[in-house]
């Protein structure tokens, strides 16, 4: 259905949902099946609670406790209780350690994770719809329509060999990040749709473990290790009064959603009373006031945490107040705090706040900064990529990397997570970013095996290990390995082959819990 801009009238006429059309891939014709864009709109902006696996949302019955590999979760739906993808062997281990009895514990976590019960928070519910329904771009919700401008094609682009590249260039760029906004408009849809199914009710998150033992929520799309909007949507179902201690920690949770992270817990209490004002405003007034809490880093936990802490202050006895708000918190940098630990690392523990003191380290900041001074030398050397970077190395940059380094993050992987956010910033131009990425990636992966000498000692260490088991053979084979196979159609297969073949032993690490 349509208007016509000459006449006024309404059009209508069918449409296939879907239609065939062709493309060419690497010079060959390829058939290809699309989806009508009007169908696409509406999927965009409809209610989508039909198009949910029921296996994929929330319980709203405690999940059945975990008695073995795929025996616990949902009621119905086999789940498995740990993630591996077609790897029999990782099976076959979980499955003789769970009929020892080795992974008892395991369960009984997994099971006290999956049966603590949460709610919606209605109140920041209805701001998320408000926004939504504006369709502006909003504390990370996407906008209807991309508001970002098209890149101008130039005048020179038939004639200038670097311009029309420069173009091509932003122009890829433009159409991948407007592609992006209509993906993510997607995933806030969800966790709006499924939101609104469970307003009102106490639901559950089924948990199980990745390969290296961590707990994860099964449903995907709202949860509370999730993004700013998922944990800002969620809380306990069950309130429990705040107490002096847990009236200080609503406050320094509030400081550390704003940003203020980096200060002693008395000071950020400190930071917290100073904006009360603004916290009021914000927690009456989401829209309509001054919207200090859209400049928070976490923005729609700080707008939720404004709200407790407003109706704990208002109620006469803050201590007594009933509060269900989740309080998150993490370590700093967990693999390089195993690493520190493994080595006795002292000036890599204090970096990760394994040493006592007043205020916590932040060793991205650090990274940062020795990059920084690296990148002041260059500059004086005259190096033009260098001049390029020079005083726009922040924390945020080097953070990701450093994260991902103890898990063995390779320069290719440092070097797009770098680009990412030297976009991000928007004060380098698309077509430098790859060479600057390139350039800080190397120097910030210099910069870490240098502050975690210990670490890296330990990971070299390992990996060699790792490599020796996996190309060892075991005693019991050793003797058929070294057996020369019955020749195949006259053809006498080499020695070398065959060992080669007995040389992929998996590398088992048993925990001293079996």
């Amino acid at each position: 259905t349509a208007i016509d801009k000459r006449t006024g009238e309404e059009v209508k006429e069918q449409q296939p949902a879907f239609y065939h059309a062709y493309e060419y891939v690497r010079g060959q014709k390829l058939g290809v099946i699309r989806l009508n864009p009007v169908v696409a709109d509406r999927l965009a902006k409809d209610g989508l609670r039909e198009t949910l696996h029921p296996r994929h949302l929330p319980m709203l019955v405690k999940p059945k406790p975990w008695l073995g590999p795929d025996q616990g979760g949902y009621l119905y739906n086999n789940s498995a209780a740990m993630r591996f993808k077609d790897c029999q062997e990782q099976q076959s281990y979980l499955e003789h350690a769970s009929s020892l009895g080795n992974v008892e514990l395991v369960y009984a976590g997994l099971d006290v994770l999956g049966s603590t019960p949460w709610n919606i928070n209605r109140k920041i519910f209805d701001v998320v719809l408000k926004v939504w329904n504006s369709g502006e771009r909003l504390c990370k919700i996407p906008p209807t329509v991309y508001d970002k401008p098209q890149p101008e094609k130039p005048a020179n682009y038939d004639t200038d060999v670097k311009t029309k590249s420069t173009y091509g260039q932003r122009l890829k760029t433009y159409t991948q990040d407007k592609a992006n906004n209509h993906s993510e408009r997607c995933s806030v849809n969800y966790k709006i749709e499924i939101s609104r199914a469970f307003l009102g009710d106490a639901f559950y998150l089924p948990h199980n473990l990745d390969f290296r033992g961590r707990a994860y929520p099964i449903p995907p799309h709202l949860n509370h290790i999730g993004d700013d909007l998922s944990r800002g949507l969620l809380m306990f179902a069950e309130a429990k009064p705040l107490g002096e201690r847990g009236l200080r920690w609503l406050k320094i949770h509030l400081a550390n959603l704003y940003g203020f992270d980096k200060g002693s817990f008395d000071e950020r209490v400190e930071f917290v009373m100073k904006r009360l004002d603004d916290i009021y405003d914000s927690a009456e007034k989401p829209l309509e006031g001054r919207r200090w809490w859209t400049t928070a880093d976490d923005p729609w936990q700080c707008l939720a945490t404004c709200m407790d802490l407003r109706a704990a202050l208002e109620s006469g006895d803050p201590h007594a107040h009933l509060s269900n708000l989740p309080v998150h918190q993490d370590g700093t940098c967990n693999g390089l705090q195993h690493y520190a630990a493994l080595g006795g690392d002292g000036q890599g523990a204090a970096q990760v706040n394994l040493a006592v003191t007043d205020r916590p380290s932040d060793v991205y900041t650090f990274v940062a900064n020795m990059v920084e001074e690296i990148v002041k030398r260059d500059v004086a050397a005259g190096d033009k990529v260098a001049q390029i970077v020079s005083g726009k190395i922040s924390r945020k940059v080097v953070k990701q990397t450093v994260m991902t380094t103890v898990y063995g993050v390779t320069y290719v992987g440092a070097r797009e997570q770098i680009e990412k956010q030297l976009r991000d910033r928007g004060d380098i131009s698309e077509e430098e970013c790859w060479i600057a990425s390139s350039y800080l990636a190397k120097n910030v992966l210099s910069c870490i095996g240098d502050l975690f000498s210990g670490a890296k000692a330990i990971q070299n260490w390992l990996n060699l290990c790792a490599k020796l088991i996996s190309k060892s053979i075991p005693e019991d084979r050793l003797a058929e390995a070294i057996k020369p196979e019955q020749p195949t159609r006259g053809k006498r297969t080499p020695m070398c082959n065959r060992i080669r073949k007995e040389q992929m032993a998996t590398v088992v690490w048993t925990t001293p819990l079996g």
